[in-house]
This record gives C-alpha cells, structure tokens and sequence, in this order.
C-alpha cells in the first residue's frame, strides 16, 4: 500500500481486482479496441463480448484517449507517460495523448475532511485554519486543492488527496503490471512493456507521497536563492502530510491572460525572457527542472515576478548527459549530421539494428530544413517536432528524462511566443550553452576526464591476465562460443578501433607521465634552466599526448 490508507484482505483484493478487470475491458471494447481485448485474452471479462468491424468515426487517437480519461487517474497517469515517450508512441496517437484532460467533478468537502484531520493530528480544522473554502480552487483526479486561512492571516492552497485514491492506484498499477506480462508474451512489441509499467509506477507512487513533493518545492526555492523575481510557495509542515500538503497560496494573473498582463503595465517581452532563463538554469546548471510548465501552473505577480507552482512532476539530469545533449545541438547548429549521430551513440541511443547511414541521411535533411536559416528564424518546436519523427522513425531509444525535457522546451518557447511573437529561446539558451561549454573545457574538468581514463585504463590492464585466463580456460573445456551479427558490425567495429586507439595513447600518456616524474631526479646529461633536456623532451611528448586524449574525450 502507498500511503495511510487501510490495506485491502486478500479476498477484498481480489474481488476488486476482478470488478476492476471488467472495467476495463468494458470502456476499451466500448471504444472499439475489441481485437486489442482478444489478443490480450481479457474477452472473457466482458460478457456477451463479440468482437464486430464497426465503421469508427473517430481516430484511434482519439478514442485512446477519451477511454483513459473514463477509465481514471491511472490512466490518465498512463496516457501522460506515453504522451512524452514518441520512441515508443506513433505521432497520430501522440498528439492526442497531449491532450488529455485532468479535470472530474469535485467531491465535497466533507469527504476529504479525515484526511485534513490526519494531517494536523486529530486537531479540529477551526484551531489551525481562521476559515476553509470548501469550493475547490481545482479538482482533478487524484487530488482537489481548496483555500484557506490560518490564525496568523496567511492565506494557504491545501491539496488533499481523495478518499480511497491511493487503493485504486494500487489496484490498477497491479492490473498494468499483470496486462503488460501478457502483452510481453502474446505483443509483438518494440519495447519491454513491463519496464515501461515499472517505469510508470515508480513515478506515480513518487507523486503521491506530498511530503516529497513539499521537498522538491524546497530544492527549487534553494536552487534560485537570490533571484528576486521568481517565487515558490512556502511549505507549512506542522500540517501537511503524505496525503495533504499545505502551502503559500499564490496570487496574480494567468501567464497567458494577455489583456489582464497588459492592463496591469506587465512587460510581456521581460516575462518572457524571464521564463526561459528560468527553465534554461533548472536544466542546464542544476539537471533538476519542473516537469509540466504548463500555463495553469504559471503566475505573474505586480513587479514582474514569476510564481510557480504543483511540483509532482519533476525531471532530472545529469552532468553527461546535458554535455551529450548539447553535442548532439552543436552537431546540428554546425551543419556536421556524421557528428550528430556520434552524439546520438555516445548517449546511448544506438544499436547494432540502427541504420546509421539511413540516420545520417535524414539528420542531413532536417538540418537543412531547420538549420539553414538565421538564429531569430529557428523553432525549436518545430525542430524538435522534426526530431522526434525522426527519432520515432529509426527506433532511436533515449532515456525518458530527455522526452520530458523536449516536451518541457518546447511548452517554454511557446508560452515565450505567446508573451512575446519575437520569442526566441535559442537566443536565451546561448549564454548558458556557453558557461557550460567553458565549464566543460575548464583544465581541471578535462584533468578529471584525464585522470579517470586513466584509472580505468590501469584497472583494466590489471583485470586483462585474468580475463585472458578464463577465455583459455573456456577454449580448453570446449565452452568458448562465439556469435557473430553482420547487422550492424561496421558501426562496431567502429567503436572498437576509437577505443583502442583512445587506449593505446592513455597508457602511452601515463608511461610518459611516470617517466617525467623519474627524469626529474635522475636524468643524466645537459640541462636547460636548471631542468634536464630529457624533461623537456617528456613535457612536450606529455603535452602531445594529454592534446590527443582532450580532442578524444570532446569528439566523444
């Protein structure tokens, strides 16, 4: 169970489990999905189930889409998942899953009073709260956010988490897991589905766990210390809890409410500029950014101040992986596709079925597309758009952070354009990409680097005899075998010869290393400035060696 909940009996579960099956089954054979019901082997839970080719008006899109919305939060969850993952989703699908709508009728508030008892320790509300609306400010799925005020005149939102929620949730994540596993073996599917479930349900149960949620508010708010136009709603912990978080409520106008910015003498063109660099320092300096910008989650304040708020969502970033990304940018801003499916390797988003020609061809022409033209004149929405077609396309599998990411740029410039039609988020992008290019060439990153290749070089020459004496071992007894794919072998042969060679100078580079060091106390024969020409000679052989190791370590 994920929270405070009472756990369900055995039986309890079970019934509901089953109810939930015939469910279900019910609302997609409803919308036309009957073949998916057979394939899965679910008809049975659907009584007088026939499956018909019925004439269906509506894309299958569309009707995806409007049965995860009946079908609950899970779903929906489910369908939000899906929407940022266009590996996996084809575009007419994925369009709709962008679309899905979060919004149910509200429940009373009297439903969700235990729960805001729970919270504040059993305490009657009116001694915490001078007053409470029970009109929702929102009400979605899985939680309705109400206004109050408490005895020191502090106006709060409290989000309170409906009754039973978190057993539905439940119920219904055992559900995927089980449908996945069918589909795993029954589906011929490009993907694993039972990791993408997995995947699924370790973000839902982080979203239902509000004292998380309260901490990455917290994170957010020391991340930007001291940029005095930004505002995260305070926290109150004495009264929240993992099923209710009570915060600073957040006044001023709609981010998208033109008419109301311009009457309140907001500039626009500064909101906007604002709003990119926001995001630009969540991504990339601190590799922890919101994960849904969207417009109801953004407020303007008097002074031209952005007011952020519901963190549930949240990505997160590497340090390697924003360099590999803004490789794989410089790539396409420098007109270099070769360079672009490199980038796209060193992330990790190749194998041995991707056709890396077929791939270079078609960056080719989407850098000739979109990157032909001035700076003022690219879209990154487009671009992307382009990208994930292409990505979808060649089966190009990158970590989901990075899908989240693009959705998340892409939503930035558009509310950017909204504010401001000369919007242009690369030219806000820029100075950032060039402090983490200086950073990333500072000498004591690239020493780092050095220092690490060169560890990892000494711990594999140190594990090579007996790597070597095990493969003996194995030939001897008749168990060595050896597979071969054509498919693919040039693009690894590939790397194979950039590692060697990467290898071969590491080890020259430390044996010249320990040299100059031994040179210094013992090298015989003439000197210059008091050092030994033989150092000299080493130095500059180091320095020869340590340039080829940098070209290497920034190429890749």
């Amino acid at each position: 169970m994920m929270g405070g909940e009472a756990p369900l009996g055995p039986l309890a579960r079970r019934r509901r489990l089953a109810g939930r099956y015939r469910q279900v089954a019910e609302v997609l054979g409803r919308y036309g999905f009957g073949l998916l019901l057979e394939e899965l082997g679910l008809e049975r839970f659907r009584p007088g189930f026939r499956r018909r080719e019925e004439r269906v008006l509506q894309s299958r899109g569309a009707r995806l889409r409007q049965a995860l919305e009946e079908l609950g939060p899970t779903f929906i969850k489910l369908g939000q998942f899906l929407s940022t993952r266009p590996d996996l989703v084809p575009p007419d699908i994925l369009d709709e899953l962008q679309r899905l709508q979060d919004q149910v009728p509200p429940v009373p508030f009297q439903v969700l009073e235990p729960a805001l008892r729970d919270a504040l320790g059993g305490r009657p509300l009116d001694q915490v709260f001078r007053s409470l609306d029970p009109e929702p400010l929102a009400s979605a799925s899985i939680a309705q956010v109400h206004a109050g005020v408490l005895h020191d005149g502090a106006e709060v939102a409290i989000k309170i988490q409906r009754p039973q929620v978190q057993q539905l949730i439940a119920t219904d994540l055992e559900l995927l897991t089980a449908l996945a596993h069918l589909a795993a073996g029954r589906l011929h599917l490009p993907f694993d589905p039972v990791a993408l479930v997995d995947a699924l349900a370790h973000g839902v149960r982080q979203e239902l766990d509000y004292l998380r949620e309260g901490r990455t508010i917290e994170r957010f708010q020391a991340n930007f210390q001291g940029w005095a136009w930004v505002h995260f709603p305070r926290v109150y912990w004495a009264w929240s809890s993992r099923q209710v978080l009570v915060m600073e409520r957040l006044r001023g106008w709609r981010i998208t409410d033109l008419e109301a910015l311009d009457r309140a003498g907001i500039d626009r063109r500064l909101l906007a500029r604002r709003g990119a660099q926001l995001f630009m320092k969540m991504v990339l300096v601190d590799g922890f950014f919101h994960g849904d910008p969207h417009p109801g989650n953004l407020y303007v304040e008097p002074g031209n101040r952005l007011a952020v708020m519901d963190f549930g969502i949240v990505g997160r970033i590497d340090e390697e992986t924003i360099e590999g990304v803004v490789s794989l940018l410089q790539a396409l801003v420098d007109r270099r596709p070769q360079q672009a499916v490199q980038a796209l390797d060193a992330l990790g988003a190749l194998d041995a079925q991707t056709d890396q020609a077929a791939l270079r061809r078609d960056l080719g022409e989407l850098i000739d597309t979109h990157w032909g033209r001035t700076l003022a004149e690219v879209s990154v929405g487009e671009t992307v758009a382009e990208l994930l077609r292409l990505i979808h396309r060649h089966r190009i599998h990158l970590p989901s952070e990075l899908f989240l990411l693009a959705k998340v740029l892409v939503g930035v410039e558009g509310l950017g354009r909204q504010l401001d039609p000369s919007f242009n988020v690369v030219e806000v992008a820029a100075p950032f990409v060039r402090r983490l290019m200086t950073r990333r060439l500072a000498p004591s990153r690239v020493g780092r680097r050095v220092w690490e290749d060169l560890s990892h070089t000494a711990a594999l020459w140190g594990r090579l005899p007996q790597e070597l004496a095990g493969l003996a071992t194995q030939a001897r007894q008749g168990r060595l075998r050896l597979q071969v794919d054509p498919r693919g072998l040039d693009a690894h042969a590939r790397r194979i010869e950039r590692a060697v060679r990467e290898l071969g100078v590491s080890v020259v580079f430390a044996a010249t290393l320990l040299a100059l060091v031994f040179s210094l106390w013992v090298a015989p024969g003439p000197h210059l400035a008091g050092v030994p020409l033989l150092t000299w000679f080493l130095l500059a052989l180091l320095a020869f060696l340590g340039a080829l190791l940098f070209i290497s370590l920034f190429r890749r």
